[in-house]
């Protein structure tokens, strides 16, 4: 079994310094990660894993220029002699990153693992390696090609997430969970996957988040192409009147601007109250099924420069 494995950072890549608090060295890791893993997993001592540093950034630090970086690394490589792609990434913002890489591998015949602990390496608890040799686990069992997640929650379960359904870690937990329904899935274009035609993503999607005393005013739309707005529950938000509480004053805004509408989770078919109804008439656009991550990966490539 061969794997490649990309490293950005992460808790997985991090040290502590002497005041205890945690930053991303990843050169300094990966040989204490690999070392771990034979440890702890002797039946893979003969796994062949080559490793390649894209970036040494904390999750929380992820940016559009680094996710770029990132796409470059991974357009440079070939897949041809590898087992599996292992990216180590952090817990932040890897409800973003996991259905990113899973729309970009869409159509190759290779799956994906992003690799992440709940803590640094060095801590007994820390649930890294479990993640990691259960990832092995699942490649030599013959896994179909896809991007996955393999995460030790703190029941002691280790779960397998696909990386489009992969939600948001809760406030105050380190667990992980996935939609339970089924995620709408980008079609990868006949002649190749789109890791292999997309030149960048762009800054140009801004997400917008509901919360009661909202003002849309204090929105800047300058560079954006896509405004990407959050519901509630019921896949409502405030769109009452046309002032600068309500959602109607943004959308105006981005009509008169040229700029696309998108509503999510919201299903365009099964809505109950008013307040969605009056942006749907106005021509908002429903996206259903997926994460607020998830929509928002959907839109920077819907949205991205191609070859």
């Amino acid at each position: 079994m061969k794997i490649l494995m990309i490293l950005t950072g992460g808790t997985i890549c991090t040290t502590a310094g002497s005041n205890g608090h945690r930053s991303a060295d990843t050169d300094t890791v990966k040989s204490v990660m690999l070392e771990r893993l034979i440890h702890e997993y002797p039946q893979y001592k003969d796994v062949e894993i080559d490793s390649v540093v894209a970036l040494n950034t904390l999750s929380e630090n992820m940016t559009i220029a680094k996710l770029n970086q990132l796409i470059e690394v991974l357009q440079a490589q070939s897949y041809v002699a590898y087992d599996a792609v292992f990216i180590g990434h952090g817990t932040d913002t890897l409800h973003i990153t996991a259905p990113l890489i899973s729309m970009l591998f869409k159509g190759m015949d290779i799956p994906v693992f992003m690799i992440v602990s709940n803590k640094g390496l060095e801590y007994e608890e820390a649930n890294g390696i479990s993640n990691m040799g259960r990832s092995l686990e699942y490649v030599e069992s013959g896994i179909k090609p896809g991007t996955y997640v393999v995460y030790r929650n703190s029941d002691g379960i280790s779960y397998l997430h696909k990386g489009e359904r992969l939600m948001e870690c809760s406030d105050y937990s380190e667990d992980f969970f996935s939609l339970p329904d089924r995620v709408p899935e980008v079609d990868a274009p006949a002649e190749k996957p789109l890791l292999n035609r997309i030149r960048k993503l762009n800054d140009s999607v801004l997400i917008v988040k509901p919360y009661a005393g909202i003002r849309y005013d204090r929105y800047n739309l300058d560079g954006v192409k896509a405004v990407l707005h959050g519901t509630y529950h019921s896949y409502t938000l405030c769109t009452e009147g046309q002032s600068e509480t309500s959602a109607v004053y943004l959308f105006d805004k981005c009509k008169e601007a040229g700029i696309d509408f998108y509503l999510s989770p919201c299903n365009g078919e099964e809505y109950t109250y008013t307040s969605t109804e009056t942006l749907l008439t106005r021509g908002a656009c429903p996206l259903y099924g997926y994460t607020i991550g998830g929509a928002y990966a959907y839109l920077l490539i819907k949205y991205a420069d191609y070859y």
